[in-house]
């Protein structure tokens, strides 16, 4: 009989090995033939599943933003308004060692999408996808009363993503720079002046 294989659990295994190896030793670590080799298959094994390095590298990008997105999810609940704002970026700032990790992933997906279109364009629309978010949320803020700077939402949205963005990559390059404490700190710091008055 031949051996039934379970193609989504060799799919998420293969993604499993190349999350480790971007940990660990980088994006240019990362070939077809490595991750068939650290699983113990044949050289083409990996090519029903992810027909080159770029696919495969977008796979490992896409369960980072979707991991992120479930935590968001799941500690926003039913807050809104800054609360909420508050929420969601905890969940994208690489505080932990998994959030870390996540930004390991998202900043090698950065290098190979500056010089492919079509990564760059996945990348754009779920950046876009979160700005909606954040927002949303700030409309809200200040339909409660709670936001009163004369800041529009789109500028205090790209405060917030351009920190982020440049968090993780700070994570990544100097994590000693980018302290959970640090981070916190200009996360509220840049929340508190979301009240200034007009």
């Amino acid at each position: 009989m031949p051996k039934i294989v379970d193609k989504s659990a060799r799919r998420d295994a293969v993604i499993d090995v190349t999350w480790r190896i971007i940990e660990h030793e980088g994006v240019d670590a990362v070939t077809l033939r490595r991750v068939a080799a650290e699983q113990g298959l044949a050289n083409g094994a990996v090519k029903p599943y992810f027909a080159s390095k770029d696919e495969l590298l977008q796979a490992a990008y896409q369960r980072a933003f979707e991991r992120t997105n479930e935590r968001a999810v799941a500690a926003i609940g039913a807050v809104r308004g800054i609360e909420a704002v508050r929420r969601l970026c905890l969940e994208i700032m690489p505080l932990d060692e998994e959030r870390r990790t996540e930004a390991r992933i998202v900043v090698a997906f950065w290098e190979r999408a500056v010089g492919n279109d079509r990564m760059a364009t996945v990348y754009r629309r779920h950046t876009k996808l979160w700005m909606a978010e954040l927002e949303r949320r700030l409309a809200e803020g200040r339909a409660d009363g709670q936001i009163t700077t004369p800041d529009s939402d789109a500028e205090i949205v790209d405060q917030l993503i351009w920190m982020m963005t440049g968090l993780q990559a700070m994570c990544r390059l100097a994590p000693e720079l980018a302290t959970a404490r640090r981070q916190r700190s200009a996360l509220e710091n840049l929340l508190a002046g979301l009240a200034r008055e007009r």
